[in-house]
């Protein structure tokens, strides 16, 4: 094919919708271009997402301004129209050089504009040619494309690739501008020679191709924009003070596709008596990093209204051009705000809405807010004067790591006046004014339950209450021990998990403890942190609870999970800065070949020269161990037997035994038990430490020194009584001499005990772990209580066939068993149940299917199903079912018992063999 394209074309045209012709999936990369012709403008979408090849060489040439000035060289109408390689001389040579003999008469200099190398051709059966799109010319060398281009006038499908021709690429589409496209396609033309055969009679320039905005494959990530850095799941709260009390506003930012483009959605909402009726903005950010909007709704619900929406990626506008004088905040964003020179007048908007004129002004961008200790960034501050005479100042806070945050109002201006508010006053009083203030540190509201902590599935920690952890010092630390002890803890009506770390005797740091809580997601809050006998942070309200992941320590941002590899975190400066750097994840204990996942942090302290290497160490089975310090001089990075802390073996306990006791009747905690052990406790050690014992999902928290010990006259025998109330009741007895330890407890819940039991106990220096056998006819206790999954009791089962065990429908089943409520009032009815007998059978009850009887007894019958009953007596913790006319497998199988909705949910499995 001669360089002019000879082009073959089917009778057929094929004329489709425009928006039918955007190919391919959202997310990938769009670029807006615009075509500058003398017949008006063109804009276009290129498909940078599915022919990166070719759009890549389109907008080369169109930097570079190879396209400025050149003509349109070949048109026929109702086909297509074609440029990209001649200027405008072409017509004066050709006025005044009438022979055209030379065969390369078409590459002059003059006019001619020599391209770059051939590309490859990536034409798509899913790219069609169809009206308004855009395509490249090539020779009959299927790669062989440069510079030149078409736009179809209409729907070209000869054009396409097939499996028989390689096909001419389509990479863009016409926004705006068809009817320029028209108006080219009808100008007059003749023929000059063969190679012009359908050249305008008057030039059609293509003055240039600019390139508008391009949005890649993260346009829709916006953590790095400023006043904003915000990406999608992320939710920011706000909480109203004084006349707002209780009140919320919340900003939710969500992923989502608009015009092929990933974008984020800014949703905020609030209450009506908040005074704002919320909006809703559809953002992506271009190759520039300028905002622009694809939407803004403004309201929620029926009386939302649109103020825009672009149709076209030609008409999607910046965030300064569309709300830049609508609010400071949207200012802010936008970058159009002059934050060096606070008196600027960019910082100055007057809008009038409603005959009410609003005047905003920018009059501090420096200050701080003390009760946010963790952030420390910039304080911008805008003076709000919502009628002639009166003024106001509301402040935003700004943090790269939290973005823009909800404007706080403050009615007055007189200075000791409540509401007040001076930036440079580190004294203001915190939620003492009206307005606004950020919740849970700008993320989601946490939302706690009884497994609040329970922290077994947090990685690099794998605790619970009862874990005990104990360390031995070893070189410069050799006979020092370090004990991490795990006790529950409620804190503002959360059940929390309190780690404490005690060291015997005190080590060259202070001992300390974290009080954690688990919200329903898995993100891990901290409610107070204590080093020695300082509390360094301790959350008055729930609300000011501190996510764990947004610590300045990188060991609390560990069981967090917001770590990587080679991660820095800087502290302090000077000879306090303290660096920690990830180094390494997969690193291991030579003499320790069982644990195979560590961590190891290496760590500047106070401004080193040459850091010391610290490391922690993490299995699954273990959590989070103590750091480890090698020493520095001898360039060891890991030796678990240098200077530091390492994990220490326990002694074993002697003759553990427990007896139980338990109410059938399991609508309170009702369980007891009695521990006898033999330990090896020297009696020098007493009083040095607390007291931690576990008894299988029970702990025990005490300290020698506190109150409720007693000594039993002048032998070394020592007696503690814990009775917090609700009937709870725990005696300890200690005799020294002899080793001996006994616990007894009453009015218990033992909810998840197994047999046998592990027991742990530490004392001052001294920890051992064991297990005890339950003693006596009662099993272990059972509960089915709201947040936990606890076990059935398997009782007996008949099980039986009439036609032998090939027949498909004659198995017979009976199963009695205890499950037990302390959940009340439970109400069956209004939860769904699902039976499952070995692998593969499954039987429903839908809610309201069971007949309530006297007792809380519940009772359900399908004589003509598969499942004949199932029958559950909750008072005295009873359940039977019958299965009949089922094709069962023989026992031993799993039978699976599971009520479950919002609140209640129960989901254990028990194994029934044979003889059971």
């Amino acid at each position: 094919m001669t360089i002019r394209q000879k082009w073959l074309c089917g009778t057929a045209a094929v004329l489709l919708a425009a928006a039918a012709a955007r190919p391919g999936q959202a997310g990938v990369t769009r670029s807006v271009v615009r075509l500058e012709t003398s017949k008006g403008n063109i804009t276009a979408e290129l498909y940078g997402g599915q022919t990166p090849i070719t759009v890549h060489n389109f907008l080369e040439y169109a930097h570079r301004g190879f396209y400025n000035g050149v003509i349109f060289h070949r048109v026929i109408n109702n086909f297509m129209i074609q440029t990209g390689a001649y200027g405008v001389n072409l017509y004066a040579f050709v006025a005044v050089n009438p022979d055209l003999s030379d065969p390369n008469w078409v590459r002059n200099p003059l006019f001619y504009r020599e391209p770059n190398a051939p590309i490859k051709n990536e034409a798509a059966t899913t790219l069609k040619n169809l009206r308004g799109t855009l395509a490249m010319a090539r020779q009959s060398a299927a790669d062989s494309a440069t510079s030149q281009f078409f736009i179809n006038q209409k729907a070209n499908p000869s054009l396409d690739k097939t499996a028989s021709s390689a096909g001419y690429c389509v990479f863009g589409k016409v926004l705006t501008g068809l009817d320029v496209v028209d108006a080219i396609a009808a100008v007059p033309t003749y023929t000059v020679d063969q190679n012009f055969q359908d050249l305008p009679r008057d030039p059609v320039v293509l003055y240039r191709a600019l390139e508008l905005w391009t949005f890649e494959d993260n346009s829709g990530d916006l953590t790095q924009a400023a006043f904003l850095g915000a990406a999608a799941g992320l939710t920011r709260t706000w909480l109203g003070q004084k006349a707002y009390a209780g009140q919320e506003f919340t900003d939710r930012f969500t992923a989502k596709s608009v015009l092929n483009v990933n974008c984020l959605e800014w949703q905020r909402s609030a209450l009506a008596q908040a005074g704002g009726s919320g909006f809703t903005l559809t953002l992506a950010r271009d190759n520039q990093g300028a905002l622009r909007v694809f939407k803004y709704v403004v309201g929620t619900g029926s009386g939302a209204q649109t103020r825009f929406e672009a149709a076209s990626l030609a008409e999607v506008k910046t965030l300064g051009e569309l709300l830049g004088d609508e609010e400071m905040s949207f200012r802010l964003i936008a970058g159009r705000c002059q934050l060096n020179n606070a008196g600027d007048p960019a910082n100055r908007i007057v809008t009038t809405t409603g005959g009410v004129t609003r005047t905003q002004q920018i009059v501090s961008v420096a200050g701080q807010r003390p009760e946010l200790p963790f952030y420390r960034d910039e304080l911008v501050v805008v003076r709000d004067e919502q009628t002639p005479g009166t003024s106001g100042l509301r402040w935003s806070f700004y943090h790269g790591s939290v973005g823009l945050v909800l404007d706080l109002l403050h009615t007055r201006t007189t200075p000791g006046d409540a509401n007040y508010f001076d930036p440079a006053d580190p004294a203001a009083p915190a939620r003492e004014r009206d307005g606004w203030r950020l919740g849970w540190y700008g993320l989601t509201r946490p939302v706690f339950g009884a497994y609040s902590n329970d922290f077994s599935n947090v990685n690099f920690l794998k605790a619970k209450p009862g874990t005990l952890r104990p360390y031995r010092g070893q070189g410069a630390y050799q006979g020092l021990r370090y004990l991490l002890a795990c006790t529950p803890q409620t804190w503002l009506t959360v059940p929390g998990l309190l780690l404490e770390e005690s060291a015997v005797p005190e080590a060259q740091r202070p001992a300390g403890s974290l009080l954690l809580a688990r919200d329903a997601g898995s993100g891990l809050w901290l409610l107070r942190r204590t080093l020695g006998s300082q509390t360094e942070f301790e959350a008055p309200t729930l609300d000011d609870a501190f996510p764990l992941r947004l610590s300045s320590d990188l060991a609390l941002r560990l069981p967090a999970g917001a770590y990587r590899q080679g991660d820095t975190l800087s502290q302090g400066s000077g000879e306090q800065q303290e660096t920690m750097r990830v180094v390494s994840v997969s690193a291991s204990l030579e003499n320790r070949p069982k644990y195979g996942n560590d961590l190891v942090l290496l760590k500047g302290r106070h401004g080193q020269t040459n850091p010391e290497l610290e490391w922690s160490y993490y299995d699954s089975t273990v959590g989070l161990v103590l750091d480890l310090w090698p020493e520095p001089a001898q360039g060891e990075v890991i030796n678990p037997n240098g200077t530091g802390w390492a994990l220490a073996e326990p002694n074993a306990l002697k003759e553990a035994d427990i007896w139980l006791k338990a109410d059938r009747n399991r609508l309170s905690p009702s369980d007891g038990f009695r521990l006898l052990a033999r330990s090896d406790l020297p009696p020098a050690e007493f009083g040095r430490s607390k007291l931690y014992l576990s008894v299988g999902p029970w702990s025990l928290a005490a300290d020698t020194a506190g109150p409720g010990w007693e000594q039993l006259g002048q032998r070394p025998v020592y007696r503690y009584v814990h009775q917090p109330g609700g009937g709870e009741k725990v005696v300890v007895l200690l005799d020294l001499r002899t080793g001996q330890a006994a616990v007894q407890g009453q009015g218990l819940n033992l909810t998840g005990l197994v047999d046998p039991v592990p027991v742990e106990m530490s004392l001052g220096g001294y920890y051992a772990r064991g297990t005890a056998r339950v003693r006596g006819a009662q099993g272990a206790p059972l509960l089915f209580q709201r947040g936990y999954a606890d076990a059935l009791a398997g009782r007996w089962f008949r099980f039986a066939y009439d036609n032998g065990p090939n027949s498909a429908t004659s198995y017979q089943l009976t199963v009695v068993g205890e499950i037990a409520a302390q959940t009340t009032p439970f109400e069956p009815n209004s939860l769904k149940t699902t039976i499952k007998w070995g692998a593969s059978k499954t039987y429903t009850i839908d809610k309201g299917k069971f007949k309530a009887l006297p007792g809380e007894k519940y009772l359900y019958r399908n004589p003509n199903g598969t499942l004949r009953s199932a029958w559950f007596d909750l008072a005295n913790c009873r359940f039977m079912l019958v299965i009949k006319g089922d094709n069962l497998s023989v026992p031993p199988q799993d039978l699976q018992i599971k009520f479950e909705d919002a609140a209640v949910r129960f989901d254990k499995t028990v194994r029934i063999k044979v003889g059971g």
